[in-house]
């Protein structure tokens, strides 16, 4: 059997147009925004084609996971396997949990519906932002993080790669670490759109709300590792798999070590969303394949490599 990874993208990594392409062409693609839409108690599908909806995160991470979930049983329904391992970067955590069957779609989707609204209704409060630092040391940031966090929060919230970090906390803070971060050589810096602060120190008094609401989901055993983009350990009980969860609001994404982990172990690695945001951050090496599934064309390129590969 080839040696695969699946990874699963968080919030930021969305374009509409690749799901419309897809949903189009796909029942099973139809039948599960249908199923989501039916949790949810309202049409998934109609509102994010409404550019309102897309400004909230009560109805993006439900979309992103979903999506994520679609590709993966139209993966299934075409004949594919099971990854060897498979991680998600932050929000993405709750897809690869899913598609490994640790926890049910129905659970993950109101689950996430209820996180994005809390997050951004605390965030709505304060004015924050999240930006990211490219082409400067993380010691650097850190070292700068501290210095402005004085009497308002900003922290690193993903290290992406050695490259990107992205930070996170409140806006004045935030745009006082990255005008300093250019003065210490930083390449560029680019705002995230979105409208919380996203593993943040600030969403620590979350932690309670959502605790409570993971503390209801039924955790069952998975056949292959998921790997938690916070500890990069692999999610070996239901305590540590909540542990993850609930630290997730407020824990930077260790995401750099989490991919180096997953490289180790595999020769193909599968970005299972709407974007190739994840793909785009590992550095290429000839022994490794890297295949956004955003197309018919990679899915099934992919299915040929995880076929045919010794």
């Amino acid at each position: 059997m080839p040696s695969f990874a699946m990874i699963f993208p968080g919030q930021g990594s969305h374009k509409i147009n690749i799901l419309h392409k897809l949903y189009k062409n796909s029942t099973i693609i139809q039948n599960t925004f249908l199923e989501a839409s039916n949790y949810l108690n309202y049409n998934l599908w109609k509102l994010i084609n409404t550019s309102h909806y897309l400004n909230k995160n009560q109805y993006i991470q439900p979309l992103i996971l979903v999506y994520s979930v679609a590709i993966y049983r139209l993966w299934k329904k075409l004949g594919g396997s099971n990854p060897n391992i498979s991680s998600g970067h932050s929000l993405g955590e709750y897809a690869a949990l899913v598609c490994a069957k640790i926890i049910t779609f129905s659970e993950a989707v109101k689950l996430v519906a209820y996180r994005g609204k809390i997050m951004e209704k605390y965030s709505a409060k304060q004015e924050v932002q999240m930006q990211a630092i490219i082409g400067l040391n993380k010691k650097i940031i850190l070292k700068i993080c501290k210095k402005y966090s004085y009497k308002k929060i900003v922290n690193i919230a993903s290290i992406n790669s050695k490259k990107q970090i992205i930070i996170s906390g409140h806006k004045q803070a935030v745009q006082n670490v990255s005008i300093t971060c250019k003065k210490n050589g930083a390449h560029k810096i680019l705002n995230i759109p979105v409208n919380i602060a996203a593993h943040c120190y600030i969403m620590r008094k979350l932690t309670r709300k959502l605790s409570k609401k993971i503390k209801k989901i039924h955790f069952q055993h998975s056949t292959y590792p998921v790997i938690s983009s916070i500890s990069v350990k692999k999610q070996a009980s239901k305590h540590t798999i909540r542990k993850s969860l609930i630290k997730q609001l407020y824990k930077p994404v260790q995401w750099y070590k989490t991919i180096n982990l997953i490289k180790s172990q595999s020769n193909i690695i599968l970005e299972l969303g709407m974007n190739n945001i994840l793909i785009n951050l590992i550095k290429k090496r000839k022994n490794i394949k890297l295949i956004p599934m955003n197309n018919l064309e990679n899915i099934y390129s992919a299915l040929n490599l995880t076929t045919n590969i010794k």
